[in-house]
């Protein structure tokens, strides 16, 4: 076996792990429109792989969830059949994470074990052990801010749960990226500054969404480019201080979310035009132009999905799209830089 081969294989299990937290993006976006993420009250890492298999084993937790706010505020009345339906989504949701988090450990104990994680690359390996476990207490955290005495989770603690899912894909794919060794152009220090802000951009877009989703403010407003009658609803920016008027004021969060987005494009555009003028090279030019097309699709996902009031495949397409948006501008970050510049 050559010395390239198991730097390959890493970065495969990497790449295979990217996909499946792409998978959970779109399994918790049903599960979070479909109103079914507070269905499960208890979070049982183990006994909760086996779903309710009898009569008495859904009347537990029918039961369980008949003593939340969301049962006695929201859906007081509900069946038990209604109830298997929201509890399937939550339920298929957290295994596709359990599923996420053995690919994730076994290969990593072989490739420890055989030592083909050393140095930096088992560093980079307990720093992903350590995101993926914050990442499942938060989502715990999340779904109990539910369970209190609100039949909804808190917004900021969703949009952290949604803002750390896009930490661990970015992490894993630039590290993927590495190993495969992707061919890097010497493009000017403008160009690759104005990249890193494009992925940091798409970053923060994708925080706000969380804000969004969380206050329902996709529900508000369903006009473009507009907000009903005004450029800028009266009632943005009414809330003091103005860093909680950014993040829990419907009207603001959705007005910052349309801002955003025409600004990526803007911006996108502007990048692509910009390395064609300066010649970064054909790689980086074709690489800008997929990011560009995928930036411009992905606006026209979220003016339809506010038009049509959030329709469930629209909806979560968007939510997808994001994620691949962002893996694209890292990919164009990386292939931008030079190899010392990221060293870890």
């Amino acid at each position: 076996m050559n010395a390239a081969n198991p730097r390959k294989q890493i970065a495969y299990w990497l790449l295979t792990c990217c996909a499946m937290v792409l998978v959970i993006l779109v399994v918790g976006g049903i599960t979070r429109l479909t109103q079914s993420g507070l269905s499960i009250t208890q979070w049982e890492p183990i006994r909760g792989v086996i779903p309710p298999l009898s009569e008495e084993a859904w009347q537990r937790y029918f039961e369980l969830y008949r003593d939340s706010p969301e049962y006695r505020k929201r859906n007081l009345g509900m069946s038990l059949e209604e109830f298997k339906g929201i509890f399937w989504w939550e339920y298929i949701h957290r295994m596709v994470a359990r599923i996420f988090g053995l690919v994730l450990v076994i290969p990593m104990a072989y490739f420890a074990l055989r030592r083909r994680l050393r140095g930096m690359d088992l560093v980079r390996a307990l720093v992903l052990l350590v995101l993926v476990a914050a990442q499942a207490v938060l989502g715990w955290a999340m779904v109990q801010t539910g369970l209190a005495d609100r039949p909804y989770v808190s917004h900021h603690h969703l949009a952290a749960h949604l803002g750390l899912a896009f930490v661990l894909f970015g992490f894993m794919l630039w590290w993927a990226l590495r190993l495969l060794d992707v061919p890097r152009q010497q493009a000017p220090k403008s160009f690759r500054r104005v990249s890193v802000a494009f992925a940091v951009l798409v970053f923060v877009q994708s925080i706000w969404g969380g804000f969004v989703a969380g206050l329902q403010a996709g529900y508000l407003h369903n006009t473009f480019p507009k907000m009903g009658e005004h450029w800028i609803y009266p009632d943005v920016g009414t809330i003091s201080p103005f860093a909680l008027d950014l993040t829990s004021n419907p009207h603001t969060v959705q007005f910052v979310h349309r801002l955003l987005g025409v600004f990526l494009v803007l911006l996108v555009i502007a990048i692509w035009v910009y390395g064609r003028r300066i010649d970064v090279g054909a790689p980086i030019r074709r690489l800008a132009g997929i990011v560009a097309v995928v930036t411009i699709v992905q606006l026209v996902l979220g003016v339809a999905t506010l038009l049509m009031a959030v329709p469930l495949a629209v909806a979560v397409t968007h939510q997808a799209v994001g994620l691949v948006l962002f893996g694209l501008a890292l990919w164009l970050v990386v292939v931008s830089q030079h190899r010392e510049v990221c060293g870890f």
